[in-house]
């Protein structure tokens, strides 16, 4: 299914037609920061701090000449509170998965070959190579 609209718009003294198609749709949250001793005190970001927005009376613009500091002062209090970025926390959830399914292959490769010397012996990764080797697959 697709979904199109069309919508108008003025070009100078002439109304201008034209299809418009949704590509797709993100769902994005932000992060709220407060600052102290600022011209302006609150600004968003998305993710890790790259780009910013600053709450100019009611509505959020955009932050140009601002952003390298932003991301600096950003970075640094996360660093020093120790705060976890969901990415970061998505991140250590990906690579557990993987370090779970090595182990889990690692345990069926030296279950069909139990005989080899050091089967289930090291980390997964080493027993993989192991058993990998045995088979005349080398790395």
């Amino acid at each position: 299914m697709s979904y199109w609209a069309v919508i108008s718009y003025f070009r100078g003294n002439a109304q201008t037609f034209r299809a418009m198609k949704i590509k797709s749709i993100t769902r994005s949250d932000y992060l709220s920061v407060e600052m102290e001793d600022s011209e302006y005190v609150y600004y968003r970001t998305y993710g890790c701090g790259d780009n910013w927005e600053v709450l100019m009376g009611e509505s959020w613009e955009p932050c140009y000449f601002q952003e390298y500091n932003l991301k600096k002062l950003f970075q640094d209090y996360v660093s020093e509170n120790e705060i976890v970025m969901d990415e970061e926390k998505e991140m250590c959830q990906k690579y557990q998965e993987e370090v779970e399914n090595c182990f889990k292959i690692a345990q069926k490769l030296d279950a069909l070959n139990p005989d080899l010397k050091g089967s289930f012996t090291g980390t997964p990764s080493e027993r993989i190579t192991r058993q990998l080797n045995s088979l005349g697959i080398y790395l």
